[in-house]
């Protein structure tokens, strides 16, 4: 596989084993497999396999499974189609802003759940009308792993972090993942719909379908194997998330390690930019994640990080990768350490 030596962005090279898969299937996945002809007949067995072997790694049924081309429209997929006009939508204030797009636009009740300074969210008191509790497994942006479940009459789970890290908790009616988590290519969203009677489409439709087929085949293939070939390394790379915190001791990090995904990092640096770190560690050879959790070109304060109470300007986000040595977590460390000191000597002057 590729090296990922001074790669700190949550983007990771394609699962090797994936990759190749990818190139077989756009010569054996190209057809459409909801047609007749003998191609299409190899296509759809082609994602019938896919998509069985996805929903073992998931732990979920091949029945419950939708794919879906854009996976940020997961997240209206995945809440619209419990919403009804007089349920009170309850969503957390770290969520995604997918998540609170969706909620600023349902034309019922809306909750948003604070959240303590470690990132975990506080329970909503008892409603008197139907609920939908929107919440991530963990936080894409801190990594931060709820530790408890939360009771709601529809329960959709976020997911898009964790991958298969973390089962699903026992009361949830959908889930969305993102290929991207372990792994798999970029363009493929998973959705998975625990009792169909209970879920609507929530988009305009006109045939009796539960999600539009937006996704491309060979892409599919590609996800499935990777999730096929994905390597948790938990151990190993906690160990190396650990060594990273402690080589950075002036840092505001958020979250316990022993209550967050392992790979997933949020330090914050005072009388920092983040913006300027960014630059100053690219121009060491390294390359780290800033700003809003959502999009690089939105550097605005992380609502997440201002949330949990935590220091909010020079913050950097970094992802350990399955491909990192500790020889990468000590030379990052003392490029990031060297940028802060510059950093903070100017902002002294």
């Amino acid at each position: 596989m590729v090296r990922v030596t001074g790669n700190f962005q949550s983007e990771s090279p394609l699962n090797a084993v994936a990759k190749e898969s990818l190139l077989a299937a756009l010569d054996a996945g190209w057809a459409d497999p909801r047609k007749l002809s003998q191609e299409s007949s190899r296509a759809a067995l082609l994602k019938n396999q896919a998509i069985e072997s996805m929903a073992h790694a998931l732990g979920v049924e091949v029945r419950q499974l939708e794919i879906i081309g854009e996976p940020c429209l997961g997240h209206f997929l995945s809440i619209g189609g419990l919403l009804t006009h007089d349920a009170t939508l309850i969503y957390g204030s770290i969520d995604r802003s997918e998540i609170i797009a969706t909620a600023r636009s349902h034309n019922g009740p809306v909750l948003e759940l604070a959240v303590t300074s470690e990132g975990q969210l506080i329970p909503p008191d008892k409603q008197n009308t139907k609920t939908v509790l929107s919440y991530q497994l963990a936080n894409i942006e801190t990594g931060v792993i709820q530790q408890k479940e939360l009771e709601a009459d529809f329960v959709a789970v976020d997911a898009t972090a964790t991958g298969s890290r973390i089962s699903l908790p026992s009361n949830w009616s959908t889930a969305l993942f993102d290929a991207k988590s372990w792994q798999g290519p970029a363009g493929i969203g998973v959705l998975a719909i625990n009792d169909e009677k209970r879920w609507r489409n929530p988009l305009p439709h006109i045939s009796n379908i539960r999600t539009p087929y937006s996704h491309s085949l060979p892409l599919l293939i590609c996800a499935a194997v990777a999730l096929e070939n994905f390597q948790k390394d938990e151990a190993s790379i906690r160990k190396l998330n650990s060594l990273l915190r402690s080589l950075i001791p002036n840092a505001e990090i958020a979250g316990k390690l022993d209550q967050s995904l392992p790979h997933l990092l949020s330090a914050s640096f005072e009388y920092c930019d983040g913006e300027e770190l960014l630059r100053i560690l690219a121009s060491q050879g390294f390359s780290a994640d800033s700003g809003s959790a959502c999009t690089a070109m939105d550097l605005q304060p992380s609502h997440v990080l201002a949330a949990m109470g935590v220091l909010t300007h020079g913050n950097i986000r970094t992802t350990i990768h399955p491909e990192t040595t500790e020889e990468d977590i000590r030379a990052f460390a003392g490029a990031l350490n060297e940028a802060v000191t510059e950093l903070q000597k100017r902002s002294n002057r």
